[in-house]
Parts: C-alpha cells; structure tokens; sequence
C-alpha cells in the first residue's frame, strides 16, 4: 500500500510539473516568425503616440517584462524589443501604469 500511495504521489508530481512546463513551452514553440526590422519600421513611423517598455519596472519579474518601444495608430500597435514569454495584455491608457496590480485596483474603481 505504501508502494502505491509513493508512486501515485511521483507520477502526479510529474504530470503537474510537465503540464506546466507544457503550458510554459506551448506559445514559444508555435510562435509565428517575427516580422523584419524595417518592415516595423515602416509601420511605426505612422504612430499617433509611442511608449517605452523599461524591464526595470517594479512589478517586473523573470516572467512579466519588456523592453523597446510601442509605437499606437489607429489601425495598429507595434512593438519594437523583446518581451518575455508570457501571456501579455495590452491596456491603451493615457496615464503611467508602474504595476499590474495597481491597475486591477484602477480598473475595479472606474
């Protein structure tokens, strides 16, 4: 019975550790090509308004941060500079955002 209870408990460690590294892994695997400098290039030179992403940001960590520019026109949003890789929500706002849970508390109120 200890043998089986030991084992159950192994094999469920591992099935949640490789699902998670496979929910980790999934979007990098199957990420499309990124598109040439000077076509992003090209695109941005028509932006309405730009951004700078910082990774030294507090509320960065090894899984959320980004660096470069975002360049916003009407018709498109493009970013310039790595981003890590992770799920990313992208919030159009017109005021500096420093963290994330700052603006759940932002956006709770409004």
């Amino acid at each position: 019975m200890i043998r089986f209870v030991t084992l159950l408990i192994s094999h469920s460690v591992v099935l949640a550790v490789g699902f998670v590294l496979g929910v980790y892994f999934l979007p990098i695997l199957t990420a499309p090509e990124s598109p040439e400098t000077a076509v992003l290039q090209e695109k941005a030179q028509n932006a309405r308004y730009t951004a700078a992403f910082n990774r030294d940001l507090r509320g960065s960590d090894f899984l959320h941060w980004g660096e470069g520019t975002v360049s916003i026109s009407p018709e498109m949003l493009v970013h310039q500079g790595r981003l890590a890789p992770s799920y990313c929500q992208v919030w159009c706002i017109s005021f500096f955002l420093s963290s994330f849970f700052i603006g759940l508390r932002l956006f709770d109120t409004i």
